[in-house]
């Protein structure tokens, strides 16, 4: 059985720690719960966890708290929410929600960004060893650096909460309440999406970049919108931000593999964009139009490996000869390179 779930809210506070759950149009699956008298009853299949992010949501780590709200502990949402004590236990423990004093609170997206960005800062600064972070030392650090830090980040498992998504498997319980093992891939990543998702401007002054240079006059292309010079960080000024903020020596080819799938490059202006590719649309002439939306021409290499998981069993190549035409591009005096383009402009 369908039953449609009508979430309260704004559109923007829905979206926000919203999950995976829910499509466009709201519909979830449900089981019957009970029947009487001619009269089904159904219960989601899976807890709505919009439903409770709305009743957290005005106790939010890091908010101000108004008008004496209502905490909820463990016993106060099982009344709330209709789901088994197994289901809200899973859905809690994986959700964007923290144990605090005993009662469950929201941690907003904004502040585990922050949260995530100064603890990982610190570990790096301080050069602990990813695989053996002191949880107490570094709770003790974070605390200190940001503003009302013992109010943002209370306790182990807000922090814990945090960097669940830059730690390996989970140490036994006697190390996992202390130490942090986290992974460096993960870091990585962490930390290039994490550049990708800041205001380029700010990321200049932060870091004490020069502005950016103007590249030469080149071949041109048509634009969805007028670009504002150094709106994007150049591809240059990414790894170098990069490198200061991880201690890596990464180099630029390994750094755009590792975001094959969350970026990619504006050849004409070498600047670095965020994109995720797994929010691109599943019908190979859908995504093969959103992409030159994106950009009006790609490498071919890159073109290939995005068409290529809506492409099963069928030869890449060959279907973009059939639906996107080659050209060649002058982006260095006397070296040419192939680019893919609309089929028809």
């Amino acid at each position: 059985l369908l039953g449609k779930v009508t979430p309260g809210g704004d559109a923007e506070e829905n979206k926000e720690n919203a999950g995976d759950q829910g499509g466009s149009d709201n519909l979830q699956r449900c089981t019957v719960f009970a029947q009487c008298r001619g009269q089904l009853f159904v219960k989601p299949e899976k807890p709505d966890l919009i439903k409770v992010r709305e009743l957290l949501r005005p106790t939010a780590l890091s908010q101000a708290i108004r008008n004496d709200p209502k905490f909820y502990d463990f016993a106060s949402l099982q009344h709330e929410v209709a789901s088994s004590t197994k289901e809200l236990s899973t859905l809690l423990s994986e959700g964007p929600f923290v144990e605090v004093d005993g009662y469950w609170r929201l941690l907003l997206e904004r502040l585990k960004r922050e949260v995530l960005d100064t603890a990982l800062t610190i570990v790096t600064a301080q050069g602990w060893q990813l695989e053996a972070v002191d949880g107490k030392a570094l709770l003790e650090e974070v605390q200190k650096i940001l503003p009302d830090g013992e109010v943002s980040v209370p306790n182990l498992a807000v922090l814990r909460k945090v960097l669940s998504g830059v730690q390996k498997e989970e140490l036994p319980k006697s190390d996992a309440e202390t130490i942090f093992v986290l992974d460096a891939e993960k870091v990585n990543l962490s930390r290039a999406l994490q550049i990708l998702g800041d205001d380029p401007h700010e990321v200049r002054q932060r870091f004490q970049l020069p502005p950016p240079v103007a590249r030469p006059a080149g071949p041109k292309r048509p634009r969805l919108a007028a670009p504002v010079q150094g709106s994007a960080l150049q591809v240059d000024e990414f790894l170098q931000v990069f490198k200061d903020l991880t201690s890596s020596d990464m180099n630029k080819e390994s750094l755009l593999e590792m975001l094959a799938t969350r970026a990619y490059v504006d050849e004409f202006e070498g600047t670095i964009h965020a994109m995720d590719a797994t929010l691109l649309p599943r019908d190979p002439l859908e995504r093969l139009k959103q992409l030159f939306e994106l950009q009006s021409h790609w490498r071919p290499e890159r073109l290939n490996s995005l068409m290529a998981t809506s492409l099963a069993g069928q030869k890449v190549e060959a279907w973009l000869g059939k639906h996107a035409r080659q050209v060649y591009m002058e982006f260095t005096p006397g070296e040419e390179v192939r680019m893919m383009t609309k089929k028809f402009a």
